[in-house]
């Protein structure tokens, strides 16, 4: 995964407020605690090892979770397109996407043309490297949009402590505590299974092991 960071603002959603000791999360967090909490457990329990330290993460290390996901986006974009740039000036003409495109395939071809009017700004047949880098800028935000990096902040509010460091039993804590409250017992027994599988990892001494890259969710999936 290659890292770039981009400073967005977030905007808020709405948040949900619970009673006996649920957190508020936002809405679309909810919805995929209702879907399968287990799954859920398991996702941030991968993004605290492999963003946290020492089993924990706090607003740092979510932030960078963020950062990655749209620097990938931001760059899959650049590469898109940069690979038109025939002359290696960092501009991309029309006469090169012409020439790009007549050596790829329709579908390749499709993209190419689409991206590069998408990312010519001003419609004068070339993408400067200041229209390039505004059109990366522009997908990496729509690909992971304000409202998903606010669901990846929420995990914060799993905090039971109030110590600015979230771990996973506080996760699955909160989740019981979500799932209890909407009267869920598919939740509930899904979390003692989460549960179980943790202590069974202890008795083997595998717990709080290090993430490889390869095992790293898909960071969409919080």
């Amino acid at each position: 995964m290659r890292s770039q960071l981009l400073v967005l603002a977030l905007c808020l959603i709405p948040l949900v407020g619970h009673a006996d000791g649920a957190p508020d999360v936002p809405r679309a967090v909810l919805a995929k605690v209702d879907r399968d909490a287990q799954r859920y457990v398991d996702e941030v329990s991968v993004l605290i090892q492999g963003f946290g330290t020492e089993g924990a993460i706090d607003r740092q290390g979510l932030e960078n979770v963020i950062a990655l996901a749209r620097a990938e986006a931001r760059a899959l974009a650049f590469r898109r397109l940069q690979g038109a740039d025939l002359d290696g000036d960092g501009a991309i003409a029309a006469g090169e996407v012409a020439v790009a495109a007549a050596a790829a395939s329709a579908v390749t071809r499709g993209r190419l043309l689409v991206n590069f009017a998408q990312a010519d700004g001003d419609g004068d047949g070339r993408v400067t490297v200041g229209e390039l880098q505004t059109y990366a800028n522009a997908v990496a935000l729509q690909a992971f949009s304000a409202d998903k990096a606010q669901a990846v902040l929420a995990v914060l509010s799993f905090d039971g402590d109030g110590d600015g460091w979230v771990r996973v039993g506080e996760v699955q804590a909160a989740v019981v505590a979500l799932a209890s409250e909407r009267r869920n017992p598919r939740e509930i027994q899904n979390e003692f299974q989460v549960q179980a599988d943790d202590h069974r990892r202890d008795q083997h001494g595998q717990r709080d092991q290090p993430v490889r890259r390869d095992q790293r969710p898909h960071l969409g999936a919080i």
